[in-house]
């Protein structure tokens, strides 16, 4: 065998072994069977390791994108931490661009959990490194529009959502239906609960084919309907939610069973509330998003008159981050809580002074 005939050989198995998993696994992804792509990239991950630090940044970067998709934020932040160092370091423009959304990415998450200073930092570096007008623009603006909702500036926020869907900006349609759910939310946290409703329902008929983005916008409709008193959508909502979540995997239910619990609790459903709320508390949660199941939770028990047990799940709830709104609701809760036993008490010496009267 020559030698250019034993080259070409070697390069297109060397091709196949390399370029050919990234492809499926890539597929799989963008059709949301992000498990399929998942065993892919893990399985070739050793592979890559071997053919030097851009091959390494990448594997990791699209397992962390995996993990993401799924909705295991713990794993998806452990491998950016992996990626990060190795795309920062490639020395080349396409990684660069990579390496702004990881940026981007971490930054949300650190702005998801509640630690605003780190992730403004983080975006800060995200939005110094992001080529203008490159193919990665827009996944980095929504994640920076994300920082912004999470760290409360909602104008901020709204007007970098609203800049992306002019006619004039190119979205793919994931980026699309986030960009609509990510503006409803902003209209959620300032008290505009029919505005947002709508915002996630244009999300959820925009296309996206994730089940676990669909399973998000569903939730937020059930949360939206609930707090604006549309019963019908509030109910239509639940309805595909639950089918949805059959097939969801458990690392992104914590926000799905929060939306279903409040729905139950607003239906005077103290037994499904409960069930949900305590469900929605688990490992995969985020702080805000544990915040919140156990508000449900010291709801349900207060309106049990539990109020010992009502007091100490606010308190925890107390040490977790969470938006002005929900922090309101815990307080004005609180308020209730402890002026209860207080109402109790009072009304004792006047039911003792009846029966005394009574037995006269």
């Amino acid at each position: 065998m020559s030698f250019p005939v034993f080259m070409t050989l070697y390069l297109g198995v060397l091709f196949l072994l390399i370029y050919a998993p990234t492809y499926f696994a890539r597929s799989y992804l963008i059709k949301g069977e992000a498990h399929k792509a998942l065993r892919l990239y893990r399985y070739f991950s050793p592979l890559y390791s071997c053919f030097g630090k851009r091959s390494r940044a990448t594997s990791a970067y699209n397992i962390a994108a995996c993990y993401s998709e799924i909705g295991d934020k713990k794993k998806a932040v452990e491998w950016l931490n992996k990626a990060l160092p190795l795309l920062k370091g490639a020395n080349r423009p396409g990684f660069l661009q990579y390496y702004a959304v990881a940026m981007a990415l971490s930054a949300f998450y650190h702005a998801e959990e509640g630690e605003i200073q780190e992730a403004d930092i983080l975006a800060k570096e995200a939005r110094s490194d992001i080529i203008p007008k490159s193919r990665m623009e827009p996944s980095v603006s929504y994640l920076l529009a994300g920082v912004a909702f999470y760290a409360e500036r909602f104008d901020e926020a709204e007007t970098a959502l609203k800049t992306m869907m002019e006619p004039s900006q190119y979205l793919l349609v994931g980026m699309k239906a986030c960009t609509y759910s990510l503006l409803g939310s902003c209209a959620y946290y300032q008290g505009r609960f029919a505005e947002a409703l709508q915002n996630q329902i244009l999300a959820e008929k925009s296309g996206a084919s994730s089940p676990r983005l669909q399973s998000v916008f569903l939730a937020n409709q059930v949360i939206d309907a609930t707090d604006s008193g549309d019963r019908m959508a509030a109910q239509q909502a639940e309805a595909n939610l639950i089918q949805l979540l059959q097939n969801l995997e458990e690392a992104a239910c914590s926000h799905p069973y929060r939306a279903l619990s409040t729905l139950a609790l607003a239906r005077g459903d103290l037994d499904r509330a409960l069930d949900y709320a305590e469900r929605g508390y688990n490992q995969h949660a985020t702080k805000r998003e544990l915040a919140n199941s156990l508000y449900l939770q010291a709801s349900v028990y207060a309106q049990r008159k539990n109020y010992a047990r009502a007091l100490q799940l606010i308190e925890e709830a107390e040490t977790y981050p969470n938006f002005t709104l929900y922090r309101e609701r815990l307080a004005n809760l609180r308020r209730e809580v402890e002026a209860a036993p207080l109402k109790l008490e009072g009304a004792r010496p006047q039911d003792e002074l009846g029966a005394e009267n009574n037995t006269l």
